[in-house]
């Protein structure tokens, strides 16, 4: 599928900061009454998609699983400021989960070996992948006008 995009930057450009950035991914899923909800996620981008791991019973699991189409942004609020923001469809990938957390665990906390890493990769038998395959996305960089930020 191509991803469509918008903004300053091309799709490899859009890659690297994916690969590179170190924030949470902020994901918008309709509940039960048509409303919008936001919830930040650690991610890793792997082959085009988002990838997120959270546990089975998560609120955001339940939702995406009965509206798949979601949004979601990747933004630091620290000047200058850059980002990417789009449109997705989210698949519930349970034989991942395990595995994209370990991937979580390394990029975010660096190490496997700390209390919090332990307690997070002792629910792996609980955890599931969210996989959200890019429709379209917005960037945006504001690096040259916030020079001196």
């Amino acid at each position: 599928m191509t991803i469509k995009i918008t903004g300053p930057w091309s799709l490899e450009t859009v890659q690297t900061y994916l690969g590179e950035i170190e924030i949470p991914v902020q994901i918008a899923a309709l509940n039960n009454d048509n409303l919008p909800v936001l919830i930040s996620l650690w991610f890793s981008y792997e082959n085009n998609h988002i990838w997120c791991a959270t546990q089975r019973d998560a609120h955001i699991v339940k939702l995406l699983a009965k509206n798949p189409s979601c949004a979601f942004q990747i933004s630091s609020e620290h000047m200058p400021y850059k980002g990417v923001r789009g449109r997705a469809t989210a698949s519930i990938i349970e034989s991942d989960g395990a595995r994209i957390l370990d991937t979580l665990v390394t990029k975010y906390l660096k190490e496997s070996d700390s209390k919090f890493a332990k307690w997070l990769t002792s629910r792996k038998a609980n955890e599931v992948a969210i996989q959200l395959d890019l429709v379209s996305m917005a960037t945006w960089d504001f690096s040259g006008r916030m020079v001196n930020s």
